[in-house]
């Protein structure tokens, strides 16, 4: 199964309860949102996208859970793109 985690080399600055992800020489700032800033925080050690829905089913219960799922794996490939995030498995 297919795994993820932060990349190490992602300078992360936290203003109250903003994240802000910046991948050295990128030229862009990542804004989380409340979703996004859970998905990080977990990418601290290796997760699944099913461990990282399940964890945030918890946090956000109003949530619908295939939405939920669908918002996450979205940003999963997001910062895929932008680098900030290094898959394995």
């Amino acid at each position: 199964m297919t795994s993820y985690q932060a990349n190490p080399k992602v300078d992360v600055t936290q203003v109250e309860d903003d994240f802000f992800l910046v991948y050295p020489g990128g030229e862009s700032i990542h804004h989380l949102d409340a979703i996004g800033t859970g998905v990080w925080r977990l990418l601290a050690r290796p997760h699944d996208l099913q461990e990282i829905v399940a964890v945030l089913s918890e946090a956000f219960p109003d949530a619908p859970p295939e939405q939920l799922h669908e918002d996450i794996s979205k940003i999963l490939d997001d910062m895929l793109a932008e680098d900030l995030v290094i898959k394995s498995g």
